[in-house]
């Protein structure tokens, strides 16, 4: 059959997958905890790089307009690109790992 999974390549995406939840873990960490009751971002700055890292460049600087902080639209611009440049090598690299 054309689309019968081998136990080997399903552990290979279980693995991705883990490492990916615990990349996710330890980003999320820091901002829903910050360190001893100190350095808290306000919730605008999260929102803006949360939604510049899943949304990626076109929807930060809408998001951070939506909430009034126009000083937040070009580095969640930036933001954006980099996390497209970046993830464009890092799927590749993936892609060429699983292959």
């Amino acid at each position: 059959y054309a689309c019968q999974i081998r136990k080997n390549d399903l552990s290979k995406w279980e693995n991705l997958l883990n490492g990916l939840f615990f990349i996710h873990t330890l980003h999320s960490f820091p901002v829903k905890t910050p360190l001893k009751g100190k350095n808290q971002f306000p919730a605008s700055l999260v929102s803006v790089a949360s939604n510049a890292n899943i949304g990626g460049a076109t929807s930060a600087p809408v998001c951070a307009a939506s909430l009034g902080r126009t000083d937040l639209q070009l580095p969640g611009l930036l933001a954006g690109s980099v996390g497209n440049a970046i993830g464009t090598y890092l799927g590749i690299m993936v892609a060429e790992i699983l292959r």
